[in-house]
């Protein structure tokens, strides 16, 4: 039998499934099958559980939606190496071509060269350690399921639970946390990683701690290119506490992000932005998430839309004026608009509603 052709439904036909295993068992494996997150040590599995492995790193592989690589690179690379092919540094070709395809999907952005040199390796090992808590220079059978695995688990929680089991749980979600965390969805991953804290899981309890971030400086953290023009000025001022902080999300009239900008305590940001109408959506907190998430919803946390004269969402930026709004001023500002809020959830933060 042909062993790069797609599993079958598992749920039927399983005389092809057994023939699908018996072609497993002959191809002799040697290597061991564990892809529990930070189970150590590494104890031999059975043959079956080693059977087990492989079948259910066909199933990922076999669904193609699950990734933009192509299914039969995946199987290609797989085939060999559970005939013993090791991918390591020095190595060239397909096979590391599709590796490095798989490392990007995880998060990485490798050059698609073939080659395997210093960025491939310590890339791979970086993305082992991140998802499953178990670094290697080198690619086998085993070090393969775990990447497959955490691709299952970070981009379809249902499938994987489906494919590896209710009892792989807690491994799929912190894998999960783990693909936040590369996507810069550190509030989400903390959300995950302190659920995963209360059973005592892995390092959970220190990837919670290492989600929030650095505050950055004060100032815009983006501005899209198209309102690259210079004709109004848009300075925010606040008051806020020496331990707080301010985010400012400026919209134009389509909802679209013109710019970010930060805060630290009591102090101002400014955007140079063309005429136009504006909305701006307010968040302030202590615990920084990055620039997806903001404050999150940890204590202390609070977002608002500005709203100006009449109850209007929007306000005009004329051309050739600075225009400065002044936040959470308790003393009255001479040189600011006045302006009111409405609370908003971090969904509706996010999302600009």
């Amino acid at each position: 039998m042909n062993c790069r052709s797609r599993l079958p439904n598992c749920r039927g036909d399983f005389s092809k499934i057994s023939r699908w295993l018996l072609c497993i068992l002959l191809m002799s494996i040697c290597t061991v099958w564990v892809v529990s997150a930070c189970a150590e040590p590494y104890a031999v599995q059975s043959t079956a559980e080693i059977i087990g492995g492989s079948q259910q790193t066909r199933a990922v592989i076999a669904r193609g939606d699950i990734t933009q690589i192509d299914p039969a690179e995946l199987g290609a690379l797989y085939d060999a190496l559970l005939s013993g092919v090791v991918v390591q540094k020095g190595s060239s070709g397909d096979y590391v071509r599709t590796l490095q395809k798989l490392l990007n999907a995880l998060g990485d952005k490798l050059a698609v060269d073939g080659s395997i040199g210093a960025k491939t390796i310590s890339a791979m090992s970086e993305t082992l350690q991140n998802y499953t808590c178990a670094p290697s220079e080198r690619l086998a059978q085993l070090e393969f399921d775990r990447l497959i695995f955490a691709l299952a688990a970070s981009r379809d929680e249902t499938f994987a639970l489906a494919v590896y089991g209710e009892g792989r749980g807690n491994d799929v979600q912190y894998a999960r946390a783990a693909g936040l965390t590369r996507s810069g969805l550190f509030y989400s991953a903390y959300q995950i990683f302190r659920k995963l804290e209360l059973d005592n899981f892995a390092d959970s309890s220190a990837r919670a701690a290492a989600c929030p971030q650095k505050w950055p400086q004060t100032g815009e953290l983006f501005h899209a290119d198209e309102y690259q023009s210079g004709e109004c000025s848009l300075v925010i001022r606040t008051n806020q506490s020496v331990d707080g902080a301010t985010m400012v999300v400026v919209r134009d009239e389509s909802g679209a992000i013109v710019s970010g900008m930060f805060i630290e305590g009591a102090s101002s940001a400014k955007a140079m932005l063309p005429h136009g109408n504006y909305s701006i959506c307010v968040g302030t907190g202590s615990v920084w998430f990055g620039e997806a998430e903001a404050f999150g919803t940890v204590a202390g946390a609070e977002y608002s839309r500005i709203t100006f004269s009449g109850g209007a969402a929007v306000m005009t930026l004329e051309t050739g004026y600075e225009t400065t709004l002044a936040l959470d001023v308790n003393a009255h500002d001479e040189g600011a608009m006045s302006v009111w809020a409405d609370a908003l959830s971090l969904s509706q933060f996010i999302a600009g509603q």
